[in-house]
C-alpha cells in the first residue's frame, strides 16, 4: 500500500467507524435497559426528561 493511498484511507476511518459505534453503544444501552430492575425506574427520570 502506498502512502498517498493510506492518507486518502485515514480520514476515512472515522466515517466508518462511527456509525458502528452509535450503533453499538444503543444496542448496549437497550441491553442495559432491558435487564434494569422495574423499580429502579421511578427514582430516577430517564436521560431525555432531563
Amino acid at each position: 500500500m502506498d502512502i498517498l493511498e493510506l492518507g486518502f484511507l485515514l480520514p476515512l476511518v472515522p466515517l466508518f467507524l462511527a456509525p458502528l459505534f452509535l450503533i453499538g453503544a444503543v444496542w448496549l444501552d437497550r441491553r442495559r435497559r432491558v435487564g434494569r430492575p422495574r423499580r429502579g425506574t421511578r427514582d430516577r427520570p430517564p436521560p431525555t426528561a432531563r
